[in-house]
């Protein structure tokens, strides 16, 4: 280091200044955006299904989960509800889970997702066959 000086921080290290505040906010909104993709994955998306309080029918599309990008122990399933795809998750330490794949295994497809409560503490999930 000649002169106190520590080039090697500043070497090969070219960052793009923005010239202006508009232009600050475009490219990081480019950014947040292609992070968000990269963690989110494949790019094969839908909504997340809103499940009612109550009983909710959806049908099960017949492909594996895919494990939850950024919540570890979480599956999303692909289920078809009103016409609609959708992705849904389910907790995979859940005795919900444990029985959906049972009735997944049994050759269930159309399956009764019925939710009760609707606190971040309180809501819990049953599934029935529905066919």
């Amino acid at each position: 280091m000649p002169n106190g000086k520590n080039k090697s921080s500043s070497q090969g290290q070219e960052q793009t200044k923005p010239v202006s505040f508009e232009e600050f906010i475009d490219l990081e909104l480019k950014r947040i955006e292609q992070a968000r993709k990269n963690k989110m994955g494949t790019g094969d998306l839908r909504p997340f299904v809103q499940l009612k309080v109550g009983e909710n029918v959806v049908e099960f599309v017949k492909r594996p989960p895919r494990d939850h990008p950024i919540y570890s122990g979480k599956k999303i399933f692909r289920v078809v509800k009103d016409g609609m795809e959708y992705d849904l998750v389910f907790s995979s330490n859940t005795r919900a889970y444990a029985r959906l794949l049972q009735l997944l295994k049994q050759g269930h497809t159309k399956i009764k997702i019925i939710r009760v409560g609707t606190g971040k503490y309180d809501t819990r999930y049953f599934v029935e066959a529905a066919d």
